[in-house]
């Protein structure tokens, strides 16, 4: 679905064309868009296993297990699943155990599927509403970049042939680490009996505040960017939550307004086009509060902020503003007044805290539990 040519090359008298594909279906062929329909999607999550870590085996030790040889009992426990209920779709989380035995191993393991449906069967269309948003919340509380196992979609209920669904990832690694729960934002356990409304807490502000969460993880998932870049990304995201949140504009009296009208109306008779475009657009935005004062206000609003080790606020504030304003402007007056280095690295690492904070102050976690998790990650930055 929805692919297009990349490349086309011409080897050995053949060409090889190569396509780009946001999708491939195995197990089935649609005709056209209008018949893709699933009833349901399952998902296998990276660390979700770890993060729910449900204790699924019970093992009964005999009294005299102290011997050689002895008989031990287990018994699995019954797959427990529970259920988020959202206005467009829902989420179903669940598990199932898997067995191995031979004469001399057992193996048991249980794997966690994530299902979403949808009423209207639109799963698809809205992918990057529904799945990434999902994807972000693992990858926000397990502090691991989350992607899709494996994908298979039903196209009506109880049905048993389950259609694979592939399709290009954000981020894929073979290899998963084993996290300790330790560094986990929110544990599991915390939050089960309210996981619907975090969940669907989650959904509002990913939407609410798009650019910070867009922002946010972009740099969650590269790695390899550079700081400067990673740098200006957390300065956006920061300064679009505030505009968004809290406006920041400065009130203009009538004498000021008029004064402009009267400024634009004779600018208008002496200036180019492109200059009165320049005008009009800094005019609209000029009583905005400068980014000195949006920081200021943030770190005021959000008092866990004093949790961050070695921020000095005026000093960060002023800094963060001259770096920002120097890679945005290329300013040579700034050159000497910015965060460089190692110095960058670790301002990044506050401003990746102080943006950690705004999302779980507006999630609604406490603040004993934000200070909890501001002074873990305040250990990577020794």
């Amino acid at each position: 679905m929805n692919c297009f040519p990349s490349n086309s090359k011409f080897v050995n008298g053949n060409i090889n064309e190569e396509y780009f594909i946001n999708y491939i279906f195995i197990g089935t062929h649609f005709i056209s868009k209008k018949d893709i329909s699933f009833k349901n999607i399952q998902v296998e999550y990276s660390y979700i296993d770890q993060w729910i870590k449900n204790s699924f085996i019970e093992i009964e030790l005999p009294k005299d297990y102290e011997k050689e040889n002895y008989d031990l009992v287990y018994k699995i426990k019954k797959p427990s699943s529970f259920k988020v209920v959202n206005e467009n779709f829902d989420i179903i989380f669940f598990n199932f155990i898997h067995t191995e035995r031979n004469l001399k191993n057992l193996k048991i393991s249980r794997k966690e599927i994530v299902e979403f449906s949808s009423k209207n069967n639109d799963l698809l269309y809205y992918f990057d509403k529904i799945f990434y948003p999902f994807e972000n919340f693992l990858t926000f509380i397990i502090g691991q970049k989350i992607h899709s196992r494996k994908i298979t979609g039903k196209l009506v209920e109880n049905d048993k042939n389950k259609i694979e669904i592939i399709y290009k990832p954000r981020f894929y690694d073979d290899e998963e680490i084993t996290v300790n729960p330790y560094y986990f934002k929110l544990k599991f356990p915390d939050i089960k009996d309210k996981i619907n409304e975090y969940i669907n807490k989650w959904y509002e502000m990913s939407e609410e505040y798009k650019s910070l969460f867009e922002l946010y993880f972009a740099n969650k998932y590269n790695d390899s960017g550079y700081l400067e870049t990673k740098f200006l990304y957390y300065m956006q995201a920061i300064e679009s939550f505030h505009r968004k949140k809290y406006v920041g504009k400065y009130d203009e009296k009538d004498e000021f307004i008029e004064l402009k009208k009267e400024f634009l109306s004779s600018s208008k008779k002496i200036v180019e086009e492109d200059f009165m475009d320049k005008i009009n657009s800094d005019l609209y935005y000029i009583n905005g509060y400068t980014l000195k004062a949006r920081l200021e206000e943030i770190f005021k609003k959000y008092d866990e902020i004093k949790y961050i080790k070695n921020l000095e606020n005026e000093e960060f504030i002023k800094k963060a503003k001259d770096t920002r304003n120097y890679l945005t402007h290329y300013d040579k007056r700034l050159e000497n007044k910015i965060f460089k280095g190692n110095k960058l690295y670790y301002a990044n690492q506050r401003l990746k805290m102080i943006t950690d904070i705004i999302i779980l102050k507006e999630w609604g976690i406490s603040s004993e539990r934000i200070e909890q998790v501001i002074k873990i990650e305040n250990e990577l930055l020794d």
